[in-house]
């Protein structure tokens, strides 16, 4: 469902069905899916063939941080793609670095963060 998303209507979200997409009219390709049990994470649908990735969960994320990253991918080199929002991410937590790394505890709740770790882990000096 394509709509014009807006904070409280994402705080109040539903969905009846097993997943349900709420799709942004003002930053293409974010939507909002919502699960019947309530979990709510923000997606960025990107490429041909479409790709999905997962960007956070709400409220975790807010609505104007997810449209900023994905607006600010697409401004970027690649126009959207996984490097270019990996790149933003690895930007906006390079000073938090050692506490994703210690709070993680072998895992990561995100790609990003699973990507954030892996080249911290394996191409320290090199960022």
């Amino acid at each position: 469902m394509k709509l014009q998303l807006t904070d409280r209507f994402c705080q109040h979200a539903k969905s009846t069905e097993p997943q349900t997409d709420y799709f942004d009219e003002t930053v293409p390709g974010l939507a909002l899916r919502v699960t019947s049990k309530g979990t709510k994470a923000w997606t960025f649908l990107y490429g041909t063939p479409r790709r999905r990735v997962t960007l956070g969960r709400y409220p975790s994320l807010s609505l104007a941080a997810a449209r900023t990253a994905v607006l600010g991918t697409k401004e970027g080199r690649s126009a959207g793609s996984v490097s270019a929002l990996a790149e933003i991410y690895l930007k906006s937590i390079q000073g938090n670095r050692s506490a994703i790394r210690k709070s993680s505890a072998g895992y990561a709740r995100t790609f990003f963060q699973s990507l954030d770790i892996f080249r911290y882990v394996n191409c320290i000096g090199e960022m």
